[in-house]
């Protein structure tokens, strides 16, 4: 019985064109510790920079997989990523230090994720040996790149700190707006619904995760 691993690799969107490269790395090195540090019990191998502006990292469980991401975009919240995403096994021993030197179906899909997220221009793309599960899961995200895609920065904003389960009065202070102006946002019907597909898809790739191969 083989496990399921799941694999994620960041990239940054535009990056040649930001100014203060080194500012921007330094920070970028940074923020990936505190986000390793605080979600270290998911992680069975680093966040780690690899190749240009990208990182990738393993994870055992999807449980907290968007309040990782949110928190991750929270501490960098002027650059943009998009994102590879892919469930399967790794054929190699697994690098507890870095997530580097490991290959197997895991990376294979997330790298093919990757690709496709760049050349359509989209944030999430999954994918595994599951078809009909990865067809399903695919089509959550790409809904929510849909109906996320016209939202202002200040409601992207309120959608990750909502996601790490801040109150409203605490995500006003953060953003520097009033609570009631928080609650209009949260309270509208697609936001509530962007939250909940998030739920549904972190549950499926759960499902998948729990599964021998």
């Amino acid at each position: 019985m083989t496990q399921q691993y799941f694999v994620i690799i960041g990239d940054m969107v535009g990056s040649r064109a930001i100014r203060e490269r080194q500012k921007v790395q330094e920070a970028f090195q940074q923020a990936l510790q505190q986000v390793q540090q605080e979600y270290e019990q998911e992680i069975v191998s680093p966040l780690t920079l690899t190749i240009g502006d990208e990182f990738q990292t393993v994870l055992s469980k999807a449980n907290r997989f968007f309040a990782m991401i949110n928190r991750l975009e929270e501490h960098l919240p002027e650059i943009r990523f998009r994102y590879g995403l892919g469930v399967g096994t790794i054929s190699t021993a697994l690098n507890r230090k870095a997530a580097i030197g490991m290959d197997g179906p895991a990376f294979h899909f997330a790298r093919q994720a990757l690709e496709h997220a760049r050349q359509h221009q989209r944030r999430f793309v999954f994918a595994c040996a599951r078809p009909e599960v990865a067809k399903r899961v695919d089509l959550l995200f790409n809904w929510i790149d849909v109906v996320t895609s016209t939202w202002s920065k200040e409601k992207h904003r309120i959608l990750r700190l909502s996601q790490l389960r801040l109150t409203q009065k605490a995500i006003a202070e953060i953003i520097g707006i009033s609570q009631p102006a928080v609650s209009q946002h949260i309270s509208q019907p697609a936001f509530r619904l962007v939250l909940q597909t998030q739920q549904v898809i972190e549950e499926e790739i759960g499902y998948l995760l729990e599964e021998k191969s």
